[in-house]
């Protein structure tokens, strides 16, 4: 969209016609609509089936029946969606314009990503939506954020998105050992995984909460802390470099770049902040829990973890955990009554996200 840099802003109309402002490749606004289903489900399509697949694969392993009828249906539901969201852009700005005469401030963009993002999210199954109005709001906060601290109005606190991760892992700890169900828990769970070795060489699956370090040798406490942190450490580095690969052949690139990722500092830093974050929750779960009770030894020890961030400093992480720690707080009052329970809140919840930081992202472009 190549909007007016003077109407930007000085938040003013224009009456130029849709296909300058939205559109200036076609001037058929239908068409434009028509042929923005071409472009993007092939796109999208690219995109969710690797993602469907790699989840699908962990879980079931390789079923062809399971492919058949969950990758593939699943893959194509998400691609529809998306492709919808985007195509209706292009069609709620058109008619906004042709209905009010001229393009205002909020009608190329922020109404009609609205409206689309509305209609497309019905689209997606139920299961999806509250992840999808999740990580939209955290974009659109991450969005807000930088355009306030570059316009001047608000200023960075030193370590801010320390102190945040902080907070946020010691909710999500509190809320992973008193048998959340969330998925981000149960990753965390998997990631964390605080359990302990018995001595004499087997491996039992004791909870830490009956554990004593007058009862394990700390040998086996330093072991298997230890432990934990080289798999930690092998799932962030790895994990992240074979996701810049596969980014990398997406995009065509030739095959003698691809060790690129494997030596790139970036990906050796989050390899460390996980090994480090699931170290210092383990060890300090395994202190604390002789002095005081599992709830508050597991908010005493993710608030500890949550400063592993020191090493490799994310705002995004920062947002997304404190965006997932309000939600289980907002679900925890809801239950004992504290807080109503808004019905489908996740589709106006995404989709004003969405408007929000679309409309930021196209802003910050032109300016």
């Amino acid at each position: 969209m190549s909007l007016s840099r003077n109407w930007i802003s000085k938040w003013k109309s224009v009456d130029d016609p849709c296909w300058e402002i939205c559109h200036p490749w076609d001037n058929s606004c239908c068409g434009t609509s028509v042929g923005m289903v071409f472009v993007m489900f092939p796109r999208c399509f690219r995109v969710y089936l690797p993602l469907y697949l790699v989840s699908d694969l962990m879980s079931h392993g390789f079923n062809v029946k399971a492919l058949v009828l969950h990758t593939l249906p699943n893959s194509l539901r998400s691609t529809t969606f998306l492709t919808l969201q985007g195509s209706l852009l292009f069609t709620f700005s058109c008619l906004l314009r042709k209905l009010l005469g001229r393009f205002y401030m909020y009608t190329p963009v922020f109404i009609p990503i609205a409206c689309s993002s509305f209609l497309g999210i019905l689209l997606e199954r139920k299961e999806r939506r509250p992840p999808l109005s999740s990580y939209m709001c955290v974009e659109a906060a991450y969005g807000l954020y930088y355009t306030l601290k570059s316009r001047g109005i608000i200023k960075s606190v030193p370590n801010g998105e320390v102190m945040l991760f902080s907070f946020a892992l010691s909710v999500l700890c509190h809320s992973m050992e008193h048998h959340g169900k969330d998925l981000s828990l149960s990753f965390l769970r998997f990631l964390l995984n605080p359990y302990f070795p018995v001595v004499n060489g087997s491996i039992v699956n004791t909870l830490c909460r009956n554990t004593l370090l007058a009862r394990y040798p700390t040998t086996a406490l330093i072991l298997s802390v230890a432990e934990t942190c080289g798999w930690s450490f092998l799932i962030g580095y790895c994990g992240r470099s074979l996701s810049s690969m596969v980014t990398m052949l997406l995009r065509r690139k030739t095959f003698t770049n691809l060790m690129k990722p494997w030596l790139h500092k970036n990906n050796v830093q989050f390899g460390l902040f996980l090994a480090a974050l699931t170290g210092i929750y383990k060890l300090s779960l395994a202190v604390f829990r002789q002095f005081l009770s599992l709830s508050k030894a597991s908010l005493l020890a993710g608030a500890l973890a949550g400063l592993s961030m020191l090493i490799c400093k994310s705002p995004f992480t920062a947002l997304y955990g404190a965006v997932k720690a309000i939600e289980i707080l907002y679900w925890k009052y809801v239950q004992v009554g504290w807080l109503p329970s808004v019905r489908h809140a996740n589709i106006p919840l995404y989709s004003l996200a969405t408007a929000i930081a679309i409309h930021l992202v196209l802003s910050d472009i032109i300016q």
